[in-house]
């Protein structure tokens, strides 16, 4: 049927034809079209202490594939720096399924962890989340 975008109501995405085929031959050579799936949502969080501004991030549409969405709490962290660690999760959940426990850590570097928790429901009501939440270990830890 010709077409000239794919709605999809998960993730309440529209995508343009050519771009969703792509989408497909991607995910069977292992690549899961995240951007056709996914809608990231930005939120500005409160200040910090010191007036530095801080960003939270939600997922939408990932909950089809592993029953919850991901919502990154806020902190002072650049976009990039946070979208790059709910990606990395949303790729890491599409490929192994719900395996992240309530209370794991992944391992950002040294200094830095992002605690999972489950929550039955987050910024939207009704809907199960994974937050996410950055943890500064100090140099004893």
């Amino acid at each position: 049927t010709p077409a000239i975008g794919v709605h999809w109501a998960a993730g309440d995405t529209v995508t343009e034809a050519a771009r969703f085929r792509q989408g497909a031959i991607d995910m069977i050579g292992g690549h899961p079209p995240v951007d056709i799936w996914l809608q990231l949502l930005w939120l500005e969080g409160p200040r910090t202490p010191s007036g530095d501004r801080t960003l939270a991030l939600a997922t939408t549409g990932l909950a089809p594939f592993v029953g919850r969405e991901i919502e990154f709490q806020p902190a002072a962290l650049p976009p990039a720096v946070i979208g790059d660690r709910v990606l990395g999760t949303v790729v890491y959940l599409l490929a192994n399924g719900p395996v992240l426990k309530d209370g794991d850590t992944l391992g950002v570097s040294e200094n830095e962890r992002v605690r999972v928790r489950h929550r039955p429901t987050g910024y939207r009501m009704g809907i199960p989340v994974f937050t996410l939440a950055v943890e500064r270990l100090d140099a004893t830890s």
